[in-house]
């Protein structure tokens, strides 16, 4: 939601507390500044002028969240790692940081914002349990260990004792190498080309090959193996943003998620493809 609306609604909201209980039709005042009234239908139509979608989608995601079973135990716990890793990051900054989005205090960030990610990550942990023996296939997860030398020499020494069977991690390197690590998927996003091909690939591989960057002149030599532990799948899985993006929008299709507004459906498809049909 971008500042403006949010602004707006801030101000029916305020406005609204203090007006009298009265159902308005679509033309009658909603408020007045200043002599000027805007009516229901106008603050709909700007409303909606200025909005991508995003306003209706957070309002559908708090029906649809209602509609699940989730452990509170387990989302309250959730809820406290999340915050105490956030107040870790901001420390005193955290409140004015959120209100700079938009969100009152820290109580309604949380019933806004982390609760309802919370829920999703929760619900989409519990899909993944369940599918765990395709996910190494479907997102080429793996564990990436590679090092990197401007030094074709210093790389082939490297290689000849990767291949005598020791690990790239336990190998002593001087100072014009550079060990690097780390869980990585097809959707993983590496500068070096020579490497994102390696990093896209499904496959169970050892590599003893020197590669060589031709654009980054660098040379690698690239341990790549498929991760077998389940609880490191999983959360590699549930930190790619596009799954949990794609998760929440099967959600809304299951539920039977429809825009009715033409205008606003339109922007939606551009903004929210995975959402509307």
């Amino acid at each position: 939601m971008n500042k403006k609306t949010y602004a707006l609604l801030m101000i029916v909201a305020l406005t609204l507390t203090g007006c009298a209980k009265t159902t308005l039709k679509d033309d009658a005042a909603l408020y007045t500044i200043n002599g000027t009234s805007t009516s229901k239908q106008d603050f709909y139509t700007s409303m909606k002028s200025g909005d991508d979608g995003t306003v209706i989608i957070n309002a559908a995601r708090k029906d649809i969240l209602s509609t699940l079973e989730v452990d509170e135990t387990k989302v309250q716990v959730l809820i406290d790692e999340n915050i105490k890793g956030i107040e870790d990051i901001f420390g005193e900054n955290l409140l004015p940081y959120i209100q700079s989005f938009g969100f009152v205090d820290l109580e309604d960030f949380i019933a806004k914002q982390v609760r309802p990610s919370v829920i999703i990550e929760i619900k989409a942990r519990e899909a993944l349990d369940a599918s765990v023996d395709t996910l190494v296939k479907d997102y080429a997860i793996k564990d990436i260990q590679f090092i990197q030398s401007s030094d074709k020499a210093s790389i082939e020494s490297i290689k000849a004792a990767f291949e005598a069977g020791t690990k790239l991690s336990d190998i002593t390197l001087d100072d014009s190498m550079k060990f690097n690590e780390g869980i990585v998927s097809k959707s993983t996003e590496m500068q070096i080309k020579e490497l994102a091909k390696y990093v896209s690939s499904d496959q169970a591989i050892g590599l003893s090959e020197v590669i060589y960057d031709e654009e980054s002149n660098i040379y690698f030599i690239v341990d790549n193996r498929l991760l077998e532990d389940e609880e490191t799948i999983i959360n590699s899985v549930l930190n790619n943003e596009n799954y949990i993006n794609n998760y929440s929008a099967t959600l809304f299709k299951e539920l039977g998620f429809k825009v009715y507004d033409k205008d606003l459906l339109a922007k939606m498809k551009l903004s929210f493809p995975d959402y509307v049909n």
